[in-house]
């Protein structure tokens, strides 16, 4: 019979039927498919240690029974003297109780009552009944000194009100964890890398993959010892317990952490991991253990769902937040260092910040003094709209305070097309307003409008009025055809000539 079968003919949890199994009390045959095959023999035996288990013998006395070391009769006259010790120890607490409560004790004279002798209270109990040998049970300490084994038997009272996740709240948890650490990984990577998602996508995949991996492989160990959880399975009602309803050490945390890493989500890898999440599945709806709970039960998934609102809510709450967190992560990460009112050398770092972060040229810098040309010279640079200078930038600054930024670019005498000179406009708007009052982290539509009026105007004389900057643009050409967003193209047999000044100057 299999798993499913011998646990409803034993009346034992899985777990517990694994538990046994370990400690060698049974021992199934193996099908060629690799799955357990219980016997008649095999049931008989669970229901052996099931009531012995419920008289309160513990496993290695039953192991001992089981294969004759110890009979039974002796097993059971040592259980007597034990169940013997317990009885006077628990009339000898019960005595005290009533004496405290008949005399009327308080906190302050508790120890000066008098109480009468545990022989008096209970006659024919042992005055003071001997310490009984460990057998392996948990001890329990009540105030009185007295110590008694509490005896577990074959379904531990702890799991009580506690049920099989299924495949699905564990898939969710797991979903919802990875929301939250791919959300920490966004921030990280966005706002102290300065990795942009949308310039360097391998870039940002590969470290969002490797710090995703890092997390789970050292903060859900962490959970799962100090509070049997992790953010995912306590909002869904889930706890990793061992067979004793302890939490996991830490060594079987990440053991278990790496298993769930390599085995059921197939190292994050995208292929791999719908392969590890079928399998995973398969396993569930065959009634199999998973790989990372194969200890025999010795650490197992239990639920406790939550009502169905709080659920919801905090579901819900575990989406929304990482969505959030991600989302606001990329657009302070499009925010320049320095805001407000600042100084020239200020605005060149925020304007080096931004094209590193946007992919602007590799080999331009720009300094207090204005753009440079930082190309090395191993490299050639071929660039393709040569018939328009550099842009030069010039600054004024009033008391240490930047006042107006303003560059020129002009046609150079080549015949080659010219630039919009959009994206110089773009990070010098994107540095100098960006951050100001009215265009600040959360004005996105404000400045969302400015590029979208940059991109719209390009080679246009325009004027405009941002969040206490006046922004204009003078343009001059002719010679020269419009090739949309690629700039001018030159006129064929005509002198071309072109002039564009750029201004922003603070009101």
């Amino acid at each position: 019979m299999n798993i499913k079968e011998i646990e409803e003919r034993s009346g034992l949890p899985r777990s517990g039927i694994r538990f046994y199994e370990s400690e060698g009390l049974l021992s199934p045959l193996r099908s060629p498919n690799g799955y357990r095959d219980y016997s008649e023999e095999d049931l008989r035996t669970l229901l052996k240690v099931k009531r012995l288990r419920a008289l309160g013998l513990p496993v290695a006395e039953i192991r001992d029974i089981q294969s004759g070391a110890k009979p039974l009769s002796e097993a059971l006259r040592g259980l007597l003297d034990r169940l013997g010790e317990l009885r006077g120890g628990l009339a000898g607490a019960e005595a005290e109780c009533r004496g405290l409560l008949a005399a009327g004790a308080c906190w302050d004279d508790m120890m000066t009552v008098a109480l009468p002798s545990p022989a008096e209270a209970a006659p024919g109990e042992p005055e003071s009944p001997r310490e009984p040998a460990r057998s392996g049970e948990r001890v329990r300490y009540f105030d009185t000194g007295i110590k008694y084994y509490h005896s577990s038997s074959y379904a531990p009272e702890w799991r009580q009100g506690y049920t099989d996740p299924g495949p699905w709240r564990r898939y969710f948890a797991r979903f919802l964890d990875r929301l939250l650490y791919n959300a920490l990984v966004a921030a990280f990577t966005a706002l102290v890398l300065r990795v942009n998602p949308a310039v360097d996508e391998a870039l940002d995949r590969l470290l969002t993959w490797f710090f995703s991996a890092a997390l789970l492989l050292t903060l859900e160990p962490l959970c799962l010892h100090f509070w049997g959880t992790t953010p995912g399975k306590w909002l869904l009602g889930i706890r990793v317990l061992d067979y004793d309803g302890q939490r996991l050490s830490l060594g079987e945390a990440a053991a278990r952490t790496f298993k769930v890493f390599v085995f059921g989500m197939g190292l994050q890898l995208p292929v791999l991991e719908l392969v590890a999440n079928f399998l995973a599945w398969r396993r569930c709806a065959r009634g199999e253990d998973q790989l990372w709970d194969s200890e025999y039960g010795r650490w197992l998934p239990l639920c406790r769902p939550r009502g169905a609102v709080v659920t919801a809510a905090g579901a819900a709450a575990c989406v929304l937040v990482p969505l959030l967190v991600i989302s606001f992560s990329l657009a302070a990460a499009q925010m320049p260092p320095n805001r407000g009112d600042m100084s020239a050398a200020e605005f060149a770092e925020n304007y080096n910040d931004l094209s590193d972060y946007f992919g602007g040229s590799s080999y331009e810098e720009m300094t207090e003094s204005g753009l440079v040309d930082i190309t090395p010279p191993n490299v050639a640079v071929v660039n393709l709209a040569d018939g328009g200078s550099e842009p030069e930038f010039a600054f004024s600054e009033y008391g240490g305070i930047l006042t107006r930024v303003e560059f020129t670019a002009c046609d150079t005498g080549a015949e080659g097309f010219v630039s919009t000179y959009v994206n110089y406009m773009e990070f010098a708007v994107m540095a100098y307003i960006w951050g100001r009052p009215g265009a600040g982290l959360l004005d996105t539509e404000e400045r969302e409008e400015m590029l979208n009026f940059l991109s719209e105007h390009a080679l246009q004389p325009f004027e405009a009025t941002w969040a206490g900057v006046r922004v204009s643009c003078e343009v001059e050409y002719s010679g020269y055809e419009e090739a949309g967003a690629f700039g001018l193209l030159p006129a064929e047999g005509e002198e071309q000539h072109f002039w564009l000044h750029f201004v922003m100057e603070k009101i």
